[in-house]
């Protein structure tokens, strides 16, 4: 029942696992936590099976001193709005979903939950609102890019 509940999945509930907390520590610890290989492709499954209706952000950051500090001390979050598109794509290019099913989470899904005029769509009567991406483009996500 769409018109009851909504589902939001992130890219980094998509991409990182409890398996990653040896590596990332602090620096992937959010709410709610990233866990075990099998939530993220229960969350991959729900995407698929049409489930998930947006992709959100997360957006939540701090700096890297305040990651830090040990657990629980350590704030919860990490920087989402410059990550998202370009994580997403990866994942598209890797073939975990289409181009179209991007789009669909990242424009369409929030134009139906919010109920935004002429959003959400290339078509007739819609405003222009679009993004131009490279697919063959290969970039590291750095620090240095974060504007937050």
């Amino acid at each position: 029942h769409k018109d009851v509940a909504t589902c939001e999945a992130t890219p980094h509930h998509l991409t990182l696992s409890a398996d990653d907390y040896a590596r990332l520590g602090t620096l992937i610890q959010m709410n709610p936590p990233v866990r075990a290989v099998r939530h993220r492709d229960g969350i991959w499954h729900g995407i698929a099976q049409g489930i998930v209706d947006v992709l959100g952000s997360d957006h939540a950051p701090h700096t890297l001193a305040e990651k830090a500090k040990p657990y629980p001390a350590s704030p919860s979050g990490m920087t989402g709005v410059q990550t998202l598109v370009p994580i997403m794509l990866d994942h598209v290019n890797a073939g975990r979903l289409t181009l179209q099913r991007f789009v669909d989470l990242s424009s369409h899904g929030p134009q139906r939950i919010f109920g935004m005029a002429r959003k959400g769509r290339i078509a007739a009567g819609y405003d222009a609102d679009f993004t131009i991406v490279d697919l063959k483009r290969r970039e590291t996500i750095t620090n240095a890019q974060a504007g937050s």
